[in-house]
């Protein structure tokens, strides 16, 4: 069971509605995020991100105080949308590993831009935000140490560092997103996907078990 918390400190809001505040919030981040493909974000500003909305710059500051909380607003998305993908289990834990794999390489094609904006913008962010997408980034993984731990438990996998094989394949993932222009020149995201699970399976020497065929 993974339990660290996705929420984060609270971003200031002058309106009560919950929904119309998530709604709002979400079309803002996807108007920063599209702006920040074409230039640069630090070049972006608050009217233009408002624009992009298609609301006024006072609406947008009901729902923000900064782009400082438009980027933490994108991270705590992206984190909440890959933990609720990843939350899906199988029994096998090796199973259970290869799932998330190849649902962390699927959401790192699905949603490119949204990561590469998170990885390129989060480093900006200090105090309690900067806190937040760390911890946010260990959350992720957690889904992966998880079930290499169980599989090592069970004589499933031979993994001298839990941790850090779990980092590796998240970073393996990150790595898509962020340079998928030069990977796609040799692989489609299946087979870079296909190429290191097979990696990891004898690295790791993972085993399914002959009872879970």
């Amino acid at each position: 069971m993974v339990a660290r918390s996705v929420r984060g400190p609270d971003v200031d809001t002058t309106v009560r509605n919950a929904g119309l505040v998530a709604a709002r919030r979400a079309e803002i981040c996807r108007a920063a995020v599209v702006l920040a493909r074409r230039v640069s974000f630090g070049a972006v500003t608050t009217r233009e991100i408002a624009a992009e909305a298609q609301m006024n710059i006072a609406t947008v500051y009901q729902y923000v105080r900064s782009k400082d909380d438009i980027v933490f607003l994108v991270c705590q998305q992206n984190v909440s949308n890959l933990q609720d993908e990843l939350s899906a289990s199988e029994v096998n834990p090796v199973r259970r590993l290869k799932s998330r794999f190849f649902t962390l390489m699927r959401v790192m094609q699905d949603r490119q831009l949204e990561i590469t904006f998170v990885y390129q913008e989060s480093r900006n962010l200090d105090g309690e935000y900067l806190q937040a997408v760390k911890d946010w980034d260990e959350l992720v993984v957690d889904h992966f140490e998880e079930p290499l731990a169980a599989a090592h438990r069970l004589g499933m996998a031979e993994v001298e560092n839990t941790r850090l094989a779990a980092r590796s394949m998240v970073e393996t993932g990150y790595a898509w997103a962020n340079k998928s222009w030069s990977f796609r020149k040799i692989a489609t995201n299946e087979e870079y996907r296909d190429v290191h699970w097979r990696w990891f399976e004898r690295a790791f020497d993972l085993r399914v078990g002959e009872e879970q065929e």
